[in-house]
C-alpha cells in the first residue's frame, strides 16, 4: 500500500511540476508581446493601443491589426526581428478584448 501511495505522490508531483513549467513559459512569452507591440507602434508611427493582436503570447504566424488592416507576423529564430505580410481574415466579426498597455 505504501508503494502505491509513493507512486501516486510522485505522479501528482510530476503533474504539478509540468503545470509550473508551462505557466512559466507562458509568462515569459507574454512578457515578450508588449515590447513587440511597442516596436510595431514605433515603426508605423502609432500609439501602442492602436495595435491589436490575436494572441496573448508572441508567436510566429499571429495576426496583428492596425489602421484597419491585418498582417501576419513572421519572426526570426530568436524573436529579435519581424516581417509583416498583409493578411485577409475570413471572419470579420472579431471580438476585441481590451487590455491596458503600459507605456
Amino acid at each position: 500500500m505504501s508503494i502505491i501511495m509513493v507512486l501516486l505522490m510522485a505522479i501528482l508531483l510530476g503533474i504539478q511540476w509540468e503545470h509550473y513549467l508551462t505557466s512559466r513559459t507562458t509568462a515569459a512569452q507574454s512578457s515578450q508581446l508588449l515590447p513587440f507591440i511597442q516596436a510595431v507602434a514605433v515603426d508605423h508611427h502609432l500609439k501602442p493601443d492602436q495595435v491589436l493582436v490575436n494572441s496573448t503570447t508572441l508567436a510566429d504566424g499571429m495576426i496583428i491589426r492596425f489602421q484597419k488592416r491585418d498582417y501576419q507576423v513572421h519572426l526570426n529564430a530568436d524573436n529579435n526581428s519581424y516581417t509583416l505580410t498583409r493578411a485577409h481574415v475570413i471572419n470579420h466579426q472579431v471580438l476585441v478584448k481590451d487590455a491596458e498597455v503600459k507605456k
